[in-house]
């Protein structure tokens, strides 16, 4: 009957084109009933799927740090795996052939790796400091590049262009103010405590898959974010968006984004890495946290599309008043139970389609052990199958 009163009562407003299941909603909110809810949030993300397939070993490189292997980047119109390493300051550009045999398909899969070629990188007219992080490729065989390092020596944050092919510097993409490149004092409390944090700075850089925009991701916080973190669940770093053009690009937004952080002062987050998987705001992230007796990393999904943004905020007001994050989605735990080997992620990059047609995710990384034949720090090469299906996450 309730039903038949709803229909009556829209006919006579002329709404007779409204949908059934309108008035079945409508029918249902007026008994006290409901249909199952799904967050408007939730349905921003999309229905992804992580799963480990296979992992390989590098060739050994001249390295004496095993840290000082990066970022790596994966070209696939050239088919070439890019790897940045900055061992006793000289920052240098690996190019590998990559072979991906079987991955998935079988058990006695390969995964092959040559090195092709190495890059030292040539210093721009400004000092290029030894610590170079985050790698990701433009167009016409560059790349993108930050070094942040020695604040407490007055030197100013980069993010730069390189050619991959020389190594030689071609041109600068302007900081905003907040990340200590000038002037900022009149905009905060103390001129002294502004900027990127010591081994905080931008180590997470990534392209759109068109190729148009480079968006740019501190590991931690501003120093002058650091206090007003809300209720101590919640850490926040800044994500930068460009527009990549000629003769100048673009700086066309800026966002917060939430890293996980615990109440023990002695645990911390970094964002290590990113992914634009789209060019409609889709992200994956890499988190790594320590804490006095383990480490663990994360992979997130995270989504730009509701967020403010802060480009001209350059100091987050207390408990984020009128700044709304990004969101984000847990997607994969690296379980070192599952991936063995390894316990350090230093790079990160979308990979080649797998023999079944999947997206792969590439992640690199290094444990504690080296090669007994060569004495040289053990590099890992870890893939994961990207799945994705057509309707949203829930």
């Amino acid at each position: 009957m309730i039903f038949q009163a709803i229909a009556v009562f829209l006919a006579q407003l002329k709404l007779r084109s409204v949908p059934l299941l309108l008035i079945v909603c409508l029918g249902l909110s007026l008994v006290g009933c409901s249909l199952p809810q799904v967050s408007a949030e939730s349905r921003l993300f999309l229905n992804l799927s992580l799963s480990p397939v296979g992992t390989g070993l590098f060739p050994p490189l001249e390295l004496t740090n095993p840290a000082a292997f990066s970022a790596i980047a994966y070209d696939r119109q050239r088919d070439r795996l890019y790897a940045l390493t900055n061992d006793l300051s000289l920052p240098q550009v690996y190019a590998f052939e990559l072979h991906l045999n079987g991955i998935g398909q079988r058990d006695g899969a390969e995964i092959q790796l040559a090195v092709e070629s190495v890059t030292p990188l040539q210093n721009p007219p400004a000092a290029l400091l030894a610590s170079v992080d985050g790698l990701a490729l433009g167009r016409q065989n560059t790349a993108f590049m930050v070094n942040t390092e020695a604040q407490e020596q007055q030197t100013l944050p980069h993010l730069r262009r390189f050619s991959l092919t020389s190594g030689t510097w071609q041109r600068d993409l302007s900081l905003p103010k907040q990340y200590g490149t000038s002037n900022v004092a009149s905009n905060l409390d103390s001129s002294s405590a502004f900027g990127l944090q010591p081994q905080q700075g931008f180590g997470a850089l990534s392209i759109s898959p068109d190729g148009d925009r480079l968006f740019a991701a501190t590991q931690g916080s501003l120093r002058q974010d650091i206090e007003n973190v809300g209720d101590g669940t919640f850490s926040y770093s800044r994500l930068l968006h460009y527009w990549i053009g000629e003769p100048e690009s673009i700086l066309v937004s800026e966002h917060v984004y939430p890293l996980e952080r615990s109440l023990d002062p002695a645990t911390a987050t970094t964002l290590q890495g990113i992914i634009a998987l789209d060019n409609a705001g889709h992200f994956l992230s890499l988190e790594h946290t320590t804490s006095p007796n383990a480490t663990s990393d994360r992979l997130y999904q995270f989504v730009t599309g509701i967020a403010t943004d802060s480009s001209g905020i350059p100091q987050l007001p207390p408990n984020l008043a009128s700044v709304v994050p990004i969101i984000k989605t847990p997607a994969l735990t690296l379980d070192p139970n599952h991936l063995p080997l390894q316990n350090h992620w230093v790079g990160f990059t979308m990979g080649p389609y797998l023999e079944d047609g999947s997206k792969s995710i590439l992640l690199a990384s290094y444990g504690n052990q080296r090669d007994t034949s060569s004495s040289q720090p053990v590099l890992q090469l870890t893939v994961l199958r990207l799945a994705q299906s057509s309707s949203r996450a829930t």
